[in-house]
């Protein structure tokens, strides 16, 4: 408790920080806490959630504006298991599609075809966009539990070249256009720090992944982490 309070000291109050958290669910008969709450470097801050369903992510970054803080639009969602995780496909419920289209939606988070088609989510209240290597993963929200929902996306462009490096190359057996096989373990810790002029997020996941990310700043708009490499090990 004593590192959460210091950091809420520092950035974001309690009520902020659970604010961001519940305007990420695209229901209301779910909840997501604030597991942790890491103190902010140079006006970026990182917060660690709970995941109450699929696609949620575990970990948000906001900014620091002069209108006050801002969650970027990219969140983060470390951590890939092949097993059930027993959390919620929102497919299941009907809302939502695995969908892909000739060659474009294999191209990288970065390409201008695949930002157009990820911020179609910016103009459409309770949608979630996510791309992956090969498909574009999509949730729809009940029309009534949109209303207070901000949309987000996660990168998981690379998450077949992930997944196959941290189980043996299996992944090239399973059905690579849709997202079944990626489920969401929990992330039971994350740290954030600063080396040199390169930021670092290393999240640790309930399956014994290390996930971590380094970026360099927050684009213009506070919706993208600029020049974002992600490395992954068990």
């Amino acid at each position: 408790m004593t590192g959460i309070s210091s950091a809420f000291a520092q950035g974001i109050t309690p009520e902020q920080a659970q604010n961001f958290a519940n305007k990420l669910l695209i229901s209301k008969k779910y909840k997501a806490t604030v597991k942790k709450v890491l103190p902010p470097i140079n006006n970026i801050q990182v917060l660690l959630l709970s995941v109450p369903y699929r696609e949620y992510p575990s970990v948000i970054i906001l900014n620091k504006t002069p209108a006050g803080w801002i969650r970027l639009f990219e969140c983060l969602a470390p951590g890939i298991q092949d097993k059930p995780s027993g959390l919620l496909d929102w497919h299941t419920k009907g809302l939502g599609v695995d969908f892909s289209f000739d060659k474009e939606s294999e191209l990288g988070f970065n390409d201008k075809k695949i930002k157009t088609i990820v911020e179609s989510a910016l103009k459409k209240a309770g949608a979630v966009v996510i791309p992956y290597y090969g498909f574009i993963h999509m949730n729809t929200a009940e029309e009534k539990d949109a209303t207070q929902f901000t949309p987000y996306t996660i990168d998981k462009t690379n998450y077949l070249i992930f997944a196959n490096s941290l189980f043996e190359n299996n992944y090239n057996t399973y059905k690579q256009s849709e997202c079944m096989m990626f489920d969401t373990p929990q992330v039971i810790d994350c740290d954030f720090t600063l080396s040199g002029s390169s930021y670092i997020i290393k999240a640790i996941t309930a399956n014994h992944q290390t996930w971590i990310y380094t970026f360099d700043s927050i684009d213009s708009q506070n919706r993208y982490l600029v020049n974002k490499k992600i490395f992954v090990k068990n």
